[in-house]
Parts: C-alpha cells; sequence; structure tokens
C-alpha cells in the first residue's frame, strides 16, 4: 500500500462523513429559510399539529439523518473489513453509538400506536430477548479477553523492571510489544518492527522497501529484545523482520530470505514467562 492509499483510508472516511453532514445540514438551512419546512414532504397528509421527528435543532430531517448514518455505518463497516485485525475489535467501537441510535429509531417506527399487532409485540420481544442474551454473553467473554490480557500486563511490567534495573541505558531494545515494556523501562530507546513507534518500518512498507529495514536496524543495533513468544512458537518482532508480508498489507518477502535476527540467551535475565492461553515472553541477547 502506498503513501496515498495509506491517507485515503485514513482520510477519506471522515472527510466524506464530514461533507456529507455539512452538506446536509446546509441544504435543511436553506429550505427552511426560504419558507418551505425542511419536513414538508414528510408532514403531507399527516396530522399539522404534530409534526415528523426532526434531528438536531430541527435543521435537518430524520429521515436524512437516518440516511447520513446508514452510509456511515456502511462505509464504517467497509473499512474494519479491509483494515487491519484488533483485539475485541476495538477499531469499531465508534460505530455502537451509531448502531444505537438506528435501532432506537427502528424500534419506534416498529411499535408505533395504531400499528401494534400481536405478532408485532412478540416478534419485538423474541429480539429484545434475544439482544439481552447477546449482550451478557458478550460481558462474560470480554471479562474472560480482560483476565488474559491481566496475566500478560503483568509479565510485560515485570520484563520492563527488570530492564530498566539491569540493562545498561545505552542499550536499545527491539520488541514488537512494546506498550507496558517500555513504559517501566523509560531509561531506554525501543526499535519497533511494527512501525507503531518506529518510523523505519513504516516507511518501508509503504514503499515495499523491506531491506532498508535492516538497513536500519545495522545502524540502531538493538542489543536486547523483549518480545512474546507466539503459541505458534514464533517470537513476534523476529517473524514480523523475517516474513514481513505476513503483517504488512502490500509488502512483498524480502529477496534476501537468509537474512534472520541472531538472538542467544541472556545470562542472568529471567526465565521465559509461560501464560495460561499458550504466550511466553522472552528476553534475549540480540548480536549483529
Amino acid at each position: 500500500m502506498g503513501l496515498a492509499g495509506f491517507l485515503v483510508r485514513a482520510f477519506a472516511v471522515p472527510a466524506l462523513m464530514g461533507g456529507l453532514w455539512l452538506g446536509a445540514t446546509a441544504l435543511g438551512m436553506v429550505r427552511r429559510g426560504a419558507g418551505t419546512p425542511a419536513h414538508a414532504g414528510e408532514a403531507r397528509g399527516a396530522d399539522a399539529s404534530t409534526p415528523p421527528p426532526e434531528s438536531i435543532a430541527g435543521r435537518v430531517p430524520a429521515r436524512r439523518l437516518e440516511t447520513f448514518l446508514v452510509i456511515y455505518m456502511t462505509l464504517g463497516l467497509g473499512s474494519i473489513v479491509a483494515g487491519p485485525a484488533s483485539d475485541l475489535f476495538r477499531y469499531a467501537i465508534h460505530l455502537l453509538p451509531i448502531l444505537a441510535v438506528l435501532a432506537a429509531a427502528a424500534w419506534t417506527r416498529w411499535m408505533r400506536p395504531g400499528r401494534t399487532t400481536l405478532w408485532r409485540t412478540v416478534l419485538a420481544a423474541v429480539v429484545a430477548g434475544c439482544a439481552i442474551v447477546q449482550a451478557e454473553v458478550n460481558q462474560r467473554a470480554t471479562a474472560r479477553a480482560f483476565e488474559r490480557f491481566a496475566a500478560h500486563q503483568h509479565i510485560r511490567k515485570a520484563m520492563g523492571r527488570w530492564i530498566e534495573a539491569r540493562v545498561p541505558a545505552n542499550v536499545r531494545v527491539l520488541s514488537s510489544d512494546l506498550g507496558a515494556i517500555a513504559y517501566c523501562a523509560r531509561s531506554h530507546a525501543f526499535a519497533d518492527p511494527t512501525g507503531l513507534t518506529s518510523r523505519a518500518p513504516l516507511a518501508a512498507a509503504l514503499a515495499d522497501d523491506w531491506p532498508s529495514v535492516w538497513s536500519w536496524l545495522d545502524r540502531t543495533r538493538p542489543g536486547l529484545l523483549a518480545d512474546t513468544r507466539w503459541p505458534t512458537g514464533e517470537i513476534a518482532a523476529q517473524h514480523i523482520l523475517e516474513h514481513p508480508e505476513t503483517f504488512f498489507r502490500g509488502v512483498h518477502a524480502p529477496p534476501d530470505p537468509a537474512r534472520t535476527l541472531m538472538l542467544h540467551e541472556l545470562p542472568g535475565a529471567p526465565g521465559d514467562a509461560r501464560t495460561p492461553d499458550g504466550f511466553q515472553f522472552v528476553i534475549r541477547a540480540v548480536s549483529w
């Protein structure tokens, strides 16, 4: 993925949504200022004393706002499908309030007085019951996930404290999982092969020039690795460096597959810690 593609993915959806919102607001205000109620089309045939619901400040008709929200939801879901995976779908959290608004609008129409029938009431009760069960199941699953994450964080903090206390501050640390580790080892510089906090890997991925990452590492020479070993056996940072095509979309396999990260046991380092879900957390010396 080139830089242009990255910018489009990062800013196109917010810009489009903002434009749609401003356009709808401006159109509603113009129609209102011209003496034509913004909800004239919706109010046709209705009791004039009971105007249809409107959005904020009465400037955008409810149906137009709902259309905007549906478009926002569609584009948001598309970006989630096309974008990177995330723990607990945290990149989708912004869609929850939008979904709640749309669901509330549909619910009020479905249960509108004068249209309620027995089958509508039964179906509404079934949907509400399923929603309650789903919320309870999701809450329990989230609590279990947080318990697992808490065990991971406890080990990461212990690793960071050990690095801060035992490793000279001039030793750079290589880690793809550096949040809590780096927080507890603040005297040390970190190299991040995922590109979240180090620019070189991200620039290399955008340019599909992964050999430049190895040149960057040759210059910076991290002396220590502190990272996660996945249940499949790979150490995360090492796997990303040697197989970037499995982590970055649009990056091709390096032309020199023989290039590898040279790791060896560090005397006096804490042993590999293992969590019940199969992850390990390792500290290794890096040689160049």
